[in-house]
């Protein structure tokens, strides 16, 4: 079982992965079981993972080479981890895990992560984390070798790739300049000249110690401050090769392109110089005047007016009874009341009284009285009757004329 990051042993590396593996041991001929932990270019290995001291590690700084270990008979996962001057035999329980510790181990030796192993997607982020922390690690390292005051004006904080394009295009300001190494660990010089009407761009290693610096050149040259390698170029050179210093220009006037209305050319028009505005002084909170209140009255809203309608009246439109006409009774039946006191029921295994029942008593409403439309055969039945009225009318009249 492997993990990364922090361990739950109070005072314990911050290894970035960490896990069992096993080595051979100085004589060569067993392995035993450690619990391993990688922390920067160091491998660190424990009798078990509740340790906090550790009973040996290993310098991955003569970093040479690490590969399978092809000579093992059975199917067991080996790796072969060669330095300078020594190899070491490292064993694992399972291809995953010779992949991951492949992984690990060269990314932080080599700084970039490989992706020539078989490694999941979460494994490769695994190697992006650690390899961040290395680099932050690193920057450390050189921020503390390096005091402020030590660290001459052409010293930026760039790659390789960074350095050679500031040389190339900006010649007038410089040709040499300072800058992290690529291995985070030492510093490089970059200098820039011009041959045969073309740029060319050199880099030189500078090692950092504890006590000097020593540029990387036959025969090595020994300094006490990287200022004094940047003065040893500048002397070595005869002041052809200068500091690179990136000062920031700014303008005085402001500036800017119009188009000549005549010639139709684009010309450079400078700004005016007006007079500064007239500063607005804002006054305190305590002297800000409210905004005056409005003394004349403000309009009343129109109150919503609502007629009283009568739900009977709107209910029933019966029209007046015609003189003469005899409507029928209509039964009449007392009225009860519309709701009953009901007795509440008592849970037999209860022994809490029960509430008194609240009688609601509903008063019924006014009684009123219901005219019947008079039927359609009465209004017939007279209507007939006039009609045979004047037909009757009409035949005497007719017997007397003929008389």
């Amino acid at each position: 079982m492997a993990s990364s990051g922090y361990r739950s042993k109070t005072g314990a590396r911050a290894h970035y992965y960490e896990g069992y593996m096993e080595k051979k041991d100085s004589k060569g001929k067993n392995f035993k079981k450690y619990w391993t932990g990688i922390l920067g270019k160091t491998l660190y290995f424990y009798n078990n993972y509740k340790d906090v001291q550790e009973v040996e590690k290993l310098d991955l700084e003569n970093f040479v080479s690490l590969t399978n270990d092809s000579s093992c008979v059975n199917q067991e996962h080996r790796l072969l981890l060669k330095l300078k001057g020594m190899e070491v035999n490292l064993k694992v329980e399972n291809l995953e895990l010779r992949e991951l510790w492949k992984g690990f181990i060269l990314t932080v030796v080599q700084l970039k992560i490989p992706f020539n192993l078989i490694l999941l997607p979460g494994h490769l982020c695994m190697l992006g984390e650690a390899l961040d922390k290395e680099k932050q690690r690193l920057n450390e390292l050189l921020d503390n070798q390096v005091d402020d005051e030590d660290k001459p004006s052409c010293f930026y904080r760039v790659s390789r790739m960074e350095a050679q394009t500031l040389l190339e295009n900006n010649p007038e300001r410089g040709n040499l300049l300072i800058r992290p190494g690529t291995d985070q660990t030492s510093f490089s010089i970059s200098i820039c000249y011009m041959d045969c009407g073309q740029p060319t761009t050199k880099h030189y290693k500078v090692k950092a110690t504890e006590k000097e610096y020593i540029l990387q050149v036959e025969p090595p040259r020994h300094f006490s401050s990287l200022t004094e390698v940047v003065n040893y170029f500048v002397v070595t050179t005869q002041n052809k090769l200068t500091p690179f210093e990136w000062n920031a220009d700014y303008e005085e006037q402001i500036a800017f392109p119009q188009i000549d209305n005549e010639s139709g050319e684009s010309v450079l028009q400078k700004g005016l110089i007006s007079p500064s505005p007239p500063s607005v002084l804002t006054k305190k909170l305590s002297e800000r005047v409210p905004p005056a209140i409005p003394t004349a009255p403000l309009p009343l809203e129109e109150e919503d007016t609502y007629e009283s309608v009568d739900e009977d009246e709107a209910e029933y439109m019966n029209p007046d009874p015609r003189p003469g006409m005899k409507l029928p009774s209509l039964p009449s039946k007392p009225m009860g009341p519309s709701h009953m006191p009901v007795k509440p029921r008592i849970p037999s295994n209860t022994n809490v009284s029960p509430k008194t029942p609240t009688i609601v008593t509903v008063k019924p409403k006014t009684p009123f009285n219901v005219t019947v439309r008079p039927t359609l055969i009465a209004d017939i039945t007279l209507e007939l009757s006039e009609k045979l009225k004047k037909q009757r009318m009409k035949l005497e009249k007719q017997e007397e004329g003929s008389d």
